[in-house]
């Protein structure tokens, strides 16, 4: 995804750029996940990955997950939901998202 993409799809569908996120409240965002990883979070297991585009990241989190089809870095997505300011970045807990298939990626 080269920024110009990212610009033209987002004001295309109306959507936040991730440093937007940094402000608490409901987003619409769309990136690359560039890390996946599977941590403990009260006894029970949570799927964190993080979303990037050219303004910053954002930090998903589903709880209860091991693991979600699809959900792999260098993957494209549109995630919504919450945004809380988390330790370093915006978190969204338990977003709803929608998979992309970009240009180069093959799927």
């Amino acid at each position: 995804m080269t920024p110009g993409d990212h610009t033209a799809r987002s004001h295309d569908k109306g959507m936040q750029d991730c440093q937007q996120a940094r402000r608490r409240g409901h987003v619409v965002i769309s990136g690359r996940i560039r890390s996946v990883v599977v941590q403990p979070r009260s006894g029970a297991p949570s799927l964190e990955a993080e979303l990037y585009d050219e303004t910053g990241a954002v930090r998903l989190i589903w709880l209860g997950r091991r693991t979600i089809p699809g959900v792999e870095p260098g993957r494209s997505m549109i995630a919504e939901g919450f945004a809380n300011q988390g330790e370093s970045v915006p978190t969204i807990f338990n977003p709803r998202f929608e998979l992309l298939t970009m240009p180069g990626e093959g799927r």
